[in-house]
């Protein structure tokens, strides 16, 4: 009997999880989609979130529900030091508020454990693209219909969806470079206002092999930056100590990828001020009263 009263009160612990708190999920505002799919009704979709495992090869309209069969789990290997990626896929006809998503450590059978912290959720977010066409370069609009595009991974912790909006979410799973070999599992949990929602196995493989750190690696990677846009996005005087800290996890997410190189500009405005933001010089160009001139390093 006392068996008994021990494993109810165990389970009626378990189903009585307590809610999280209520915050706000602070962000930016998406432009309207430029291109909806007419033909798609929302009244067709059950009420209530939905959340589903995706594919990382599709990219998911956001104005639009997709066709998912139902999968609750995820499978997937790599070495060690290898960042393995998943997608979930969220929609719903009504707004929905606070969204989290929290792992649970991965645990192998051999009791070996990679912390939570390996894995992290971010929700997509959705640019305004078009067709890359006969490639850079002036050109008339109207030839080129503009449409919205998942692109951005946000870097906050929760997320309110819009009403009759589908969002994808990119999981990141980041194996040590000293995990054991072995499979290890993990529960990601939904939560929505604060109540779980779902819950979504998470199955990965470590192998026996070592992926060599990006400061090693032979592939090259040169993706261009505007140190200028993130002085903007921070409303920070440009080179001063506040933009180098906002600097600092731009540059250490490039290198975690393998770039080894800088962007730096040598005169304002490159390309005739194509981008959003505008490119200043990151060389300081003096003259002095005698015509002479000098360069130095921003």
């Amino acid at each position: 009997m006392k068996k008994l009263f021990l494993f109810i009160a165990v389970l009626v612990m378990w189903g009585c999880e307590e809610p999280r708190t209520l915050k706000n999920c602070p962000t930016y505002a998406e432009v309207a989609d430029p291109a909806p799919d007419a033909g798609f009704d929302w009244d067709v979709v059950k009420p209530g979130l939905h959340a589903e495992v995706g594919s990382v090869n599709m990219r998911y309209p956001k104005s639009s529900a997709p066709s998912l069969t139902s999968s609750k789990s995820w499978k997937g290997a790599g070495w060690r030091g290898e960042r393995l990626s998943a997608q979930l896929v969220l929609w719903s006809k009504e707004a929905v508020r606070q969204i989290e998503c929290e792992f649970s450590d991965f645990r192998s059978k051999n009791g070996d454990i990679m912390l939570a912290d390996v894995a992290q959720a971010r929700f997509v977010r959705y640019v305004v693209t078009d067709e890359f066409g006969p490639g850079c370069g002036y050109r008339k609009n109207d030839d080129f219909p503009a449409s919205l595009s998942p692109d951005g991974l946000d870097i906050t912790d929760c997320f309110d969806m819009e009403a009759k909006t589908s969002r994808p979410v990119w999981i990141s799973i980041s194996l040590p470079a000293d995990a054991k070999p072995g499979v290890y599992t993990s529960t990601m949990k939904l939560y929505v206002e604060g109540k779980k929602h779902s819950s979504f196995k998470f199955e990965v493989e470590v192998q026996n092999k070592t992926l060599p750190p990006p400061t090693a690696w032979k592939f090259h990677l040169d993706l261009w930056q505007n140190p200028y846009a993130v002085a903007r996005y921070h409303n920070v005087e440009p080179w001063t100590s506040e933009h180098w800290e906002h600097l600092r996890p731009v540059m250490k997410l490039l290198a975690g990828g393998g770039q080894k190189v800088i962007t730096a500009t040598l005169n304002k405005r490159p390309w005739g001020g194509q981008t959003e933001d505008a490119f200043g010089s990151m060389i300081g160009w003096k003259k002095k009263t005698d015509g002479s001139g000098k360069k130095s390093a921003v």
